[in-house]
């Protein structure tokens, strides 16, 4: 009979193949937030330049500079919670017994979650209701900022008592969108 407390279990390796993956993702993400960094100071400094230089800044670089700003903040945050490293204030927490403790860290998680869920819900509704304006200097949809994904809908959305706002207006007196 096999000793069952050495073999690896099922469960353990898909844990070890999701925690591998999740370090080359968060490694990617990682190269991805120093590009976009660098990108970001590099714009500023373009602007100053234009500015104080040449009297006469750039347009875009303002604009590219608030976009990447705010990807920056939104995926830093992902790549700090996977090494729990977001500033908090634990002393409730560390002062609890263990098991206290465990459930005051899971309802925390829980408030997380339901947090990201509300911001990418709204965040998807408002890139849906921005995708036909357009940005003043780069001239794209201001659905690209904000996360595009066309067509994409929430269950809630269809049902009749949302407050959502329709994306697609309908014309006067018909039930017909505007194209």
């Amino acid at each position: 009979m096999a000793d069952l407390s050495t073999e690896p279990t099922a469960l353990e390796g898909w844990r070890l193949m999701l925690d591998r993956f999740g370090r080359r993702l968060e490694q990617a993400l990682d190269v991805v937030l120093v590009i976009m960094l660098t990108v970001l100071v590099a714009s500023l400094v373009w602007q100053v330049i234009g500015r104080y230089v040449f009297s006469k800044a750039p347009g875009w670089s303002e604009e590219l500079a608030r976009f990447l700003m705010v990807w920056v903040v939104m995926l830093g945050s992902a790549a700090v919670m996977r090494q729990n490293g977001h500033i908090s204030v634990s002393v409730l927490v560390d002062a609890c017994p263990r098991g206290l403790r465990k459930l005051l860290l899971a309802v925390r998680d829980v408030i997380v979650l339901a947090t990201v869920y509300v911001l990418f819900s709204y965040g998807i509704n408002l890139a849906t209701l921005l995708k036909g304006q357009l940005s003043p200097a780069f001239e794209v949809t201001m659905a690209l900022p904000y996360f595009r994904l066309a067509r994409w809908r929430h269950p809630h959305r269809t049902h009749r008592h949302s407050r959502a706002p329709d994306p697609q207006p309908l014309r006067q007196g018909t039930s017909t969108p505007i194209t």
